[in-house]
């Protein structure tokens, strides 16, 4: 299921909403002992999402993939900040980095064995964040308030400007974290699920890439 959010990041609004823009993935493959038989199990995928870009690159390899480097040189120059995802055996859907774009507009990466690897590239820099606040869209019978077992309720972290204005960062620079992941979890998509009953609230957090505490949201007891 984790794959298939990410995935989902790379599609339009459904059967009846624009399709996002594909464009030819800027990746180049560094020799080594693994090539070209790994690099053979590299599949990859770039589209632009209105004013992000969207790289996702599948290892279906059983090892670690050699280096593979994002040549941004190639793109728009508006966008100068990376964020990257994964899924593995080790992650589901976690982000491991995120950075302004190095000045030579390269991003170097190696790839787990049989993973999924996200790499989503904007023109916002997190510096330029003032505040988030928390918005709960509940399109299933879970909420907050009141959460059953296995139930779930999606959180959207939205940022305000220090410029003015406000936008959506629940996909990018937002890391979400559960204070007990083992009763309540959540996903990087903002999606919260009880796993466990539990006589105590869980607190849930929309963190930075780097740590910081964005906000933070609790379950009730249930």
């Amino acid at each position: 299921m984790t794959f298939f959010r990410m995935l989902a990041r790379c599609a339009g609004g459904g059967p009846e909403g624009p399709e996002f823009e594909r464009m030819e993935a800027p990746l180049t493959f560094r020799d080594g002992p693994a090539a070209p038989k790994a690099y053979g199990g590299l599949k990859s995928l770039a589209v632009r999402r209105g004013g992000d870009l969207v790289i996702t690159v599948f290892n279906r390899h059983g090892a670690w993939s050699d280096e593979i480097e994002i040549d941004f040189s190639r793109v728009e120059p508006a966008w100068r900040w990376a964020v990257v995802h994964e899924t593995s055996a080790r992650r589901r859907d976690e982000v491991t980095a995120a950075s302004a774009i190095p000045g030579n507009r390269r991003l170097r990466l190696r790839l787990p064995p049989r993973s999924l690897i996200q790499v989503l590239i904007g023109p916002l820099d997190p510096d330029a964040i003032e505040s988030v606040r928390l918005v709960e869209c509940a399109y299933t019978p879970g909420t907050l308030a009141s959460l059953g077992s296995w139930q779930t309720t999606r959180l959207r972290a939205i940022a305000r400007l220090r410029e003015g204005g406000e936008v959506d960062v629940n996909n990018h620079h937002v890391v979400w974290r559960s204070d007990a992941p083992w009763l309540v979890r959540v996903g990087q998509g903002g999606l919260v699920q009880r796993l466990r009953r539990s006589e105590r609230p869980v607190r849930v957090e929309a963190r930075s890439p780097d740590g910081r505490i964005f906000a933070a949201a609790e379950v009730a007891p249930a």
